[in-house]
């Protein structure tokens, strides 16, 4: 019998931390939103004052949120996994993909888990992880007199960049409702 327990985790630093920059991005949205020309540029298309003011703001923005997402699910994902394994276990699986980690490897301790390849939640989440990898492991693109030299692996777009993050950002809370449908320990 267990007569005490501890653990330690970021979770709840990295969840308020989503939570304030989602809220930030949402804020920003509603400010471009909102935002009404004063003029335009003589002999251009270019709204200076919106460039000045929002510049990349949306991107940056949008990139943390995204980062966050990965970042939170990855940690749920490890902290599951430290509660279904001993440390010798948890070292070897620990190391898996972050959609291993909540497609494959549950399927060890609660053997009629899914995470079904054609529903939302999955595509939603290997959206989350190519657009994560862009990020984080960012390669230019270098074009040198019209010939590529380097493709790169500029993340391509989505439709609506808007209901993605916001779909990244439900995303931990989606994944944890689905595994608790199939381990009642959670």
């Amino acid at each position: 019998m267990i007569k005490a327990s501890k653990y330690t985790t970021y979770h709840s630093t990295i969840l308020s931390a989503l939570r304030r920059y989602t809220a930030q991005y949402q804020e920003l949205l509603q400010e471009v939103e909102n935002y009404q020309p004063e003029s335009v540029s003589p002999n251009t298309d270019i709204d200076f004052a919106y460039f000045e003011r929002f510049g990349f703001s949306v991107d940056e923005s949008r990139m943390v949120v995204i980062l966050l997402s990965h970042n939170f699910i990855e940690a749920l994902a490890n902290f599951n996994l430290a509660l279904q394994t001993n440390e010798e276990v948890f070292q070897l699986l620990e190391s898996a993909s972050v959609i291993e980690k909540w497609a494959t490897i549950p399927r060890l301790f609660v053997p009629d888990y899914e995470l079904p390849k054609g529903e939302q939640i999955y595509q939603d989440l290997k959206l989350l992880v190519t657009r994560r990898n862009a990020i984080t492991h960012m390669k230019p693109e270098i074009v040198v007199d019209g010939l590529r030299m380097h493709k790169g692996n500029v993340p391509k777009g989505i439709r609506n960049e808007h209901k993605f993050v916001m779909n990244c950002v439900s995303l931990p809370l989606r994944l944890l409702k689905n595994l608790g449908k199939y381990d009642r320990c959670l």
